[in-house]
């Protein structure tokens, strides 16, 4: 039966054959996202996790047909076989795991253009023994990272290449200690994503814990960094500046500090080099990645600037401008 004109390219090319792409649906009653690639002979690969856990479990099998067979793995080991057809952008059927059997419904994921991304949380664990132990006696170094999976972008290129760079690295873990990373949203819109990266923890052979939180603001048509100079027009750093100024000098305040540290803040403060994130208001800029670790408690005072603060400064015509034009 043919396809309806209006339906995603994605269906189009699934429903001719490949099943290469993203799926989101449920395994019983429980919401999973994959990623399948087909190989010339109906070869299949990829991988799928639940929303509830964001681990990955390894997919591989064939495609015959209409129909569809996936042995489920995870540590090398099959955990598991889902078996059923390919309906156009749907694969539906049953997944069984000894005797244990539900139903499972994936629907293909639709690339879009200026709507939000739609973003997984993926988690990961992992602890390294140190038989000799840790500068204080530890014995173990421990790592939880919870990191964004995006799905959806206009091109699976940029996709991919933008979950290379947010997939946490491995941590070193020489030394016994605790290791943490997460992520917040504070943008998902108008072809604009802006999160926020933190990582904290300590390590034994350490006199002090560390903390850091960083953006990562990209167009997600193209995956470029979107810049100060892509939001605002000349004279907007300035401006920040001066609204910012009593907010700096209340944080110095509230932590005792000096003149010299609060001129610290200031700098690590100053646009347009300053790191910052979007959000449907404004924009936050962020001291953490210039303050140095004794000072990390200056940098926690709420350095938010309102875009109508800005309105004379802010740019009035391309993708940024759809933040705040009606």
């Amino acid at each position: 039966m043919p396809m309806p004109a209006a339906a995603p390219l994605l269906l189009l090319a699934l429903a001719a054959g490949p099943m290469d792409g993203a799926y989101r649906g449920t395994v019983g009653k429980l919401e999973v996202f994959a990623r399948l690639q087909e190989g010339a002979n109906g070869s299949l690969s990829g991988s799928y996790f639940y929303a509830a856990r964001g681990r990955d479990l390894q997919l591989s099998g064939e495609r015959r047909g209409a129909r569809i067979d996936l042995i489920e793995r995870a540590g090398g080991k099959a955990t598991g076989r889902f078996s059923g057809v390919a309906d156009g952008g749907t694969l539906a059927g049953k997944w069984r795991s000894g005797r244990r059997s539900l139903t499972f419904r994936l629907e293909a994921i639709p690339r879009g253009g200026q709507g939000p991304v739609l973003i997984a949380t993926k988690d990961a664990s992992r602890t390294v023994k140190l038989p000799r132990g840790g500068t204080f006696g530890g014995k173990e170094c421990k790592v939880e990272t919870t990191s964004p999976e995006l799905f959806g972008l206009l091109d699976p290129e940029v996709e991919a290449e933008l979950n290379r760079a947010l997939r946490p690295e491995n941590e070193d873990c020489s030394d016994a200690g605790e290791h943490t990373r997460s992520f917040l949203v504070h943008l998902n819109r108008a072809g604009l994503l802006s999160l926020s990266l933190a990582s904290y923890g300590f390590s034994e052979g350490a006199a002090h814990p560390y903390s850091e939180t960083v953006s990562f603001n990209v167009w997600t048509r193209t995956g470029r960094t979107v810049r100060w100079d892509d939001l605002f027009l000349a004279g907007a750093a300035e401006a920040a500046k001066s609204r910012l100024d009593p907010t700096i000098r209340a944080a110095a305040a509230n932590a005792e500090a000096d003149a010299s540290a609060a001129d610290l803040l200031r700098n690590a403060l100053a646009p347009p080099d300053a790191d910052f994130f979007l959000e449907d208001k404004g924009i936050r800029l962020n001291p953490s990645p210039g303050l140095p670790p004794g000072l990390k408690a200056l940098g926690r005072g709420d350095f938010f600037v309102p875009f109508e603060e800005l309105r004379p400064w802010l740019a009035r015509s391309g993708d940024a401008a759809k933040l705040w034009m009606p």
